[in-house]
């Protein structure tokens, strides 16, 4: 079975990073794409995984990943997918956490192949047995505990396809024994594997790389199974995204502040689909500036309900848009009914991209928004001190 493999490969008999020419202090030296044998670079020599004693927050490292994912896109978009199984049927897409975006965001284009009933589903919902039957898609980008169980019945299917950052070659070079069992079990199975950017991205809290490829892998595999449907993407209308997005970041801290942020509740507004996608701009603001998790709704929604709490409390609106003119007036509507009743415009995060795209440029302008109300925070929003909860390792099917 073919797989796509992480951004790694041995070079010269260890792991040192690609730091030819070309690379200046937007773009940290990088691994390159392989699908050879695996090893994860030392973390003294990986500036992805490596933390410098200055680094007292984290917040370097983060920075250094964002820079990143330009250049990953770019050998991530070159490299092929597996050759998949077609889907037919009922198709159930699971994820934890950040996966738990990807899944909903898979499910939702796949309802739109002909003979395809998917629909996303809890990690835990295997449990009572409402996943049999069905052709099973896993999110999980460091094969968690939680989504062991989900993975063992894909392995005993001998279908369905699963989403990770975490090759066998990385678990086993990094103790992970069980996971490198399932992995090896995996790869040896019916089961197509796609494996995205980026593997091991802990050491802090919030996750940026991990977050953004999900979605891209999730579109690139829709694109292969309905091409018709989904177009490839053009891939210098994305470069060309990440050129803008610091810019339209900075754009939106000229507006606020995280002293701001912090004194009032958060709104995620926007237009459908990309409105469904935001969870994980969300955990940007938890996570990430340790602020609370904003509430999302499509702006129809936000007038019952959000609008009237707003109106009285206050509370920051990001409107999550873009240049469609059946976006603009109910933009303008909104914009007005705040104005009126003595509130701030929206924070306006307008995407130039198509529909189905334009999460990845939310996420990547939010991404360079998070970054600096984190430093704005220090301390606050510390990445290195924390600790997980008792549940996070636990397999929801073994009670």
């Amino acid at each position: 079975m073919k797989r796509l493999f992480d951004m790694v490969e041995p070079k010269k008999g260890n792991r040192s990073e690609s730091a030819e020419s070309g690379h200046d202090e937007r773009s940290p030296a990088l691994p390159s794409l392989s699908d050879t044998a695996f090893e994860l670079p030392h973390p003294d020599q990986d500036p992805l995984r490596s933390i410098d004693q200055s680094d007292r927050y984290g917040f370097e490292l983060i920075e250094r990943r964002i820079k990143a994912i330009p250049e990953l896109f770019e050998r991530y978009m070159e490299s092929p997918l597996p050759d998949l199984q077609p889907l037919s049927g009922s198709v159930g897409v699971y994820g934890l956490g950040s996966s738990r975006s990807h899944a909903e965001y898979l499910a939702t284009l796949l309802q739109r192949i002909p003979g395809v009933h998917a629909s996303s589903q809890s990690v835990s919902s295997l449990h009572d047995q409402s996943g049999a039957g069905e052709v099973k898609i896993v999110f999980s980008q460091g094969m968690s505990t939680n989504t062991h169980g989900l993975i063992q019945s894909q392995i005993a299917d001998e279908r369905g396809i699963l989403f990770t950052a975490t090759t066998s070659e990385g678990a086993h070079n990094t103790g992970k024994a069980e996971v490198h069992s399932l992995l090896t079990d995996i790869n040896s199975s019916g089961v197509d594997t796609v494996i995205m950017p980026m593997e091991n991205e802990y050491q802090v809290l919030v996750r940026t790389v991990g977050p953004w490829f999900g979605f891209l892998a999730a579109y690139r595999v829709a694109s292969q199974l309905a091409p018709k449907e989904f177009a490839p993407i053009r891939t210098e209308q994305i470069v060309e995204m990440f050129s803008e997005a610091p810019l339209k970041a900075k754009e939106i801290l000229s507006q606020t502040s995280r002293e701001t942020l912090a004194s009032a509740s958060i709104y995620l507004v926007g237009h459908t689909p990309a409105v469904n996608h935001l969870r994980n701009i969300g955990y940007k603001f938890m996570e990430g500036a340790f602020l609370e998790n904003p509430m999302v709704s499509t702006v129809m929604e936000f007038d019952h309900g959000p609008f009237q709490l707003v109106q009285r409390r206050g509370g920051s609106i990001f409107l999550f848009s873009s240049e469609d003119e059946s976006e603009i007036d109910f933009n303008r509507s909104l914009t007005e009914s705040l104005v009126a009743v003595g509130q701030a415009p929206p924070l306006v995060v307008c995407s130039t991209l198509k529909p189905e795209l334009r999460v990845l440029e939310y996420e990547m302008v939010m991404n360079h928004v998070m970054l600096d109300l984190m430093k704005q925070g220090g301390n606050a929003c510390n990445q290195l001190d924390f600790q997980e909860g008792e549940n996070y390792n636990k397999n929801p099917t073994k009670r």
